[in-house]
């Protein structure tokens, strides 16, 4: 790649998302519970639901801004259907507002936060939250909550003469743009 190629690349919107917006200055889980009542059945689906709880202003003396940050809790549920298991979460983020302060006066007024912090929030929340759950479904033998690559041989391949197939027999892919 160009060095002009690498430089629009840091310049398209995904690339952008982290560096431009990051307000999340903090963030820690104070529960989890993970429960399974079942093994998991073919055609079972697993879904991942972040959900604000409650949005308050705190004072944090250390901090510019006027020491003030919002404290954001927040669940962060994995249920494996039908019946399967349940991975619940619960956190609080420590978000710092800059310029005009109105993420706990929105909250307050109609429980909800402006579309920008919002979107913030919810993929701190989605990226802490999914890592833990995988870590805790490896650990209960469940599913991963979240699809991870597969390896398989390619279609249509022959194994080597030997019987051992060759790094060219198999294919998989993960990509991910940053």
């Amino acid at each position: 790649m160009a060095a002009s190629d690498a430089d629009q690349s840091l310049n398209a919107p995904t690339a952008n998302v982290f560096r431009d917006v990051m307000p999340v200055i903090g963030m820690q889980i104070t529960k989890i519970d993970a429960v399974r009542k079942n093994n998991p059945t073919p055609g079972f689906k697993v879904e991942s639901v972040p959900a604000i709880v409650s949005v308050e202003e705190k004072e944090l003396p250390t901090l510019g801004n006027n020491g003030k940050v919002l404290t954001i809790n927040f669940n962060f549920n994995v249920e494996y259907k039908p019946d399967i298991a349940m991975i619940k979460i619960a956190g609080e983020i420590l978000f710092l507002e800059e310029g005009e302060r109105v993420g706990a006066k929105t909250w307050a007024k109609n429980k909800s936060l402006p579309q920008e912090m919002m979107i913030e929030v919810y993929n701190m929340i989605f990226r802490k939250g999914l890592l833990k759950a995988l870590v805790l479904s490896d650990d209960m033998q469940l599913p991963p909550p979240l699809q991870v690559p597969i390896v398989a041989p390619k279609k249509g391949s022959e194994k080597s003469k030997d019987g051992k197939g060759g790094e060219s027999d198999i294919e998989g892919q993960s990509s991910y743009i940053g």
